[in-house]
């Protein structure tokens, strides 16, 4: 089965003690990928994989476009040399059992014509359906959860941040991204040198109860859900109506 997996996507695998790695060859581009012990677990494998074959994809068509937008036709075409860019891609796959949950965090570097860049891409998405689920579909009113969690930012890395940092603000008061689901709140991860110096990841982590103004869904936050339950029980009276 896995033969046949890497034959259709064009994938050769080979293994080592702790993960597995891959190699994606393709007309432009190739992707090297690593990736942790769940990705291999025949549960999560074909998932996996496909997200993987995704970030390949969309690389390789993006450099493809590129290439088209800068050949002159009027060339010989048999002459032109056709660029080859390189992506490299480690895979954090995380399955959240509590809410039949999959989150992905993957560290992005690519080397192209235009250069290097490094960057980090977060997915989440429901086990059974393989439904992507966004920012707006964890909260009652997200536009609030948004502000909310752009305030809690700048709270924590505005003594220390970049000349980006002003971007990543705005970014996530329209439209969060970079950010896993927890049981309990959610978690942004930003490369380095993003929203602080440093030259680790930096990570937000927001609890469910500190958005509790913008209604966070108690399906996506089984933990809040518990502590919520809990307040509403008096030590003496018992539960309160």
């Amino acid at each position: 089965m896995l033969k046949v997996l890497s034959l259709i996507l064009g994938i050769s695998l080979f293994f080592n003690a702790y993960a597995e790695e891959l190699v994606i060859e393709r007309s432009y581009s190739t992707t090297f990928v690593k990736t942790n012990k769940n990705c291999t677990l025949a549960k999560y494998k074909k998932i996996c994989l496909g997200y993987i074959n995704f970030l390949a994809g969309r690389f390789e068509n993006s450099q493809l476009q590129r290439f088209n937008a800068d050949i002159d036709y009027e060339d010989n075409l048999a002459i032109i040399d056709i660029p080859h860019a390189t992506q490299k891609l480690s895979v954090d796959f995380r399955p959240v059992s509590k809410i039949n949950l999959i989150t992905i965090i993957t560290h992005v570097e690519t080397e192209d014509v235009l250069g290097k860049d490094n960057f980090i891409e977060t997915v989440n998405f429901n086990e059974e359906t393989v439904k992507m689920i966004s920012f707006k579909d964890l909260f009652e009113k997200p536009q609030v959860a948004s502000l909310l969690c752009a305030r809690k930012l700048e709270e924590k890395f505005a003594r220390n941040n970049t000349e980006l940092f002003p971007l990543v603000v705005a970014s996530i008061e329209v439209n969060p991204s970079r950010f896993l689901i927890l049981p309990d709140g959610i978690e942004f991860v930003f490369p380095p040198n993003l929203v602080e110096k440093s030259n680790q990841d930096s990570v937000l982590t927001v609890k469910a109860e500190e958005l509790i103004e913008a209604g966070p869904k108690l399906e996506w936050f089984p933990e809040f859900k518990s502590r919520d339950a809990d307040s509403m029980v008096d030590p003496i009276l018992g539960e309160k109506e």
